[in-house]
């Protein structure tokens, strides 16, 4: 029986309240719904006061080892989140910058008119498959009063989630990418585990994913074929159109 269950028919075959509960182990009546409902672990003070309540072992509410196995899922799902929203501040900060730049020092509408305007995202491949997820870097874009205006957007790392959905590629010797470019192309890659968590870090830290740059050459590439305990190469091509940068991701499946 999973904790969650555990601590419902407890407090149940006692007849009291989620509040009543809570007051007796000096948590919010929030804190017990949560755990009642799955979404989190009491700390080890709550769960002695749980064990002391009940009089029951701790073991018998949560197995030590299960205990252990979900903070450390929870804690990296922390440190994913911190990842993501410090480089989302990061960026909103750079664009904010370059936006009060332009403000100060922009061209005229009649220069911005001259430059290109994408209905469609330029298509890329690489070996014959296409992805389904980029994220843009900038563009320019006609706005609701018909000027051409320059648009900065924040690039992140994709969400948990995300991951699981962007195109899969086969484990290949070569890689050969077709795109119509007229500007520079590079590239990087990193590794996944098999929850779509970054595997590597240079150390401990918030801001610390350990990428790898891609050697592409005549418009093909290699990857490693040495063992890793990774699960998952992340592919991203970062392509210098005409008035327009994009970032196209791909998955590896390496296991």
């Amino acid at each position: 029986m999973e904790f969650k269950d555990s601590l419902k028919k407890l407090r149940e075959s006692k007849g009291i309240s989620q509040q009543k509960l809570a007051d007796e182990i000096f948590v919010s009546r929030s804190a017990i719904a949560k755990w009642e409902n799955g979404l989190g672990l009491p700390g080890k003070e709550s769960l002695q006061y749980l064990s002391d309540y009940f009089q029951i072992e701790e073991k018998e509410l949560i197995p030590g080892r299960l205990y252990e196995n979900t903070l450390v899922i929870k804690n990296k799902k922390i440190q994913r989140l911190k990842i993501y929203f410090v480089s989302v501040i990061i960026m909103a900060l750079i664009l904010t910058a370059v936006s009060v730049f332009l403000l100060i020092d922009s061209p005229s509408n009649e220069d911005f008119n001259n430059h290109i305007i994408y209905s469609n995202v330029p298509k890329i491949t690489i070996n014959d498959v296409e992805t389904n997820y980029y994220q843009k870097s900038f563009e320019y874009l006609e706005n609701e009063n018909g000027n051409i205006v320059f648009q900065l957007y924040v690039v992140a790392y994709p969400m948990d989630d995300t991951y699981q959905d962007i195109t899969r590629l086969n484990q290949e010797e070569r890689y050969l990418i077709d795109v119509n470019l007229s500007g520079e192309i590079t590239g990087n890659y990193y590794y996944l585990d098999d929850n779509y968590e970054f595997s590597e870090s240079d150390k401990q830290g918030w801001f610390n994913i350990k990428t790898y740059n891609l050697e592409i050459q005549n418009g093909e590439f290699t990857l490693p074929n040495e063992e890793f305990e990774y699960s998952f190469t992340v592919v991203v091509l970062n392509c210098s159109f005409e008035d327009l940068k994009i970032h196209y991701y791909y998955i590896i499946d390496t296991r």
